[in-house]
């Protein structure tokens, strides 16, 4: 009884949290979606897009280890070993194929960043050159280093 009471619980905040994850993502890519089939995706709400659908499969496959893990419960191994066996193996293959989906997000996050800051970078130093090509054209006495080889 102990152990059915502990795989209620599981499956049923499982099933509540994939719901809940689903659901919020489906809002969020209903969001991105909304008037984009007219224009061109920029890469932010293209990369927004592909998270909000991946976050929803992994909340459909929490929903579906939460349901397997409840049946596990259920049925008594002795009788069904086969069929135990075949749905525990269901419920690892779900919970697998979330953690991948999840390693996949962090990965692609960590892409994101790295363009990001290396735009950042490039128009930061666009603007120091500018910055310094300013400064240089207000004092014409002394070119800037890297126009004195040009000269």
């Amino acid at each position: 009884m102990n152990t059915s009471i502990s795989g209620l619980l599981i499956s049923g905040l499982l099933i509540l949290f994939g719901i809940a994850l689903y659901a919020g993502q489906r809002r969020n890519l209903a969001e991105l979606t909304e008037g984009a089939e007219d224009q061109k995706i920029s890469s932010l709400r293209a990369f927004l897009i592909r998270q909000a659908r991946r976050r929803m499969q992994t909340g459909f496959l929490f929903v579906l280890a939460g349901i397997a893990i409840f049946a596990g419960f259920q049925i008594i191994p002795q009788v069904h070993p086969n069929l135990s066996a075949g749905i525990w193996f269901l419920t690892i293959v779900f919970l697998l194929w979330a953690i991948l989906l999840t390693i996949i997000d962090i990965f692609e996050i960590r892409l994101r960043l790295n363009e990001e800051k290396s735009v950042e970078e490039a128009a930061r130093k666009g603007l120091e050159y500018l910055r310094k090509r300013n400064e240089a054209s207000e004092s014409p006495e002394e070119p800037l280093e890297s126009e004195k080889g040009k000269e």
